[in-house]
């Protein structure tokens, strides 16, 4: 397993447990979370994405992990039931984010 592939998993374990302040660890502070339709769900900052992520801890709101994959260096797929998230890292903390309906949207996305 690479590094970026255990950052990844470490940040959705802390999630599940409910370890907010971890997730937000990991995260730069000017990160971007984009969903696979662009709306004002999106978020522009780890405090918009944190405000986010608590949110969906509350409501117990997140998939089951089957996969995660560094498929380019600093590049990762994380895959949830049959969604993918498409997740960028710098210097070892997490900076940009883009959700997709399938694993295969992730990867022609790297593609393109």
């Amino acid at each position: 397993m690479t590094r970026n592939e255990q950052l990844a998993r470490d940040g959705y374990e802390a999630h599940m447990r409910g370890e907010a302040e971890v997730v937000e660890d990991l995260m730069a502070p000017d990160l971007t979370w984009h969903w696979w339709e662009h709306g004002p769900w999106d978020c522009h900052s780890r405090d918009e994405a944190m405000a986010l992520i608590r949110e969906r801890m509350g409501q117990r709101a997140i998939g089951k992990l089957t996969e995660v994959t560094e498929v380019t260096e600093g590049q990762v797929v994380v895959v949830m039931r049959e969604s993918a998230t498409l997740v960028t890292f710098r210097d070892g903390k997490v900076a940009t984010m883009h959700a997709y309906r399938t694993k295969a949207d992730a990867l022609e996305a790297i593609r393109d």
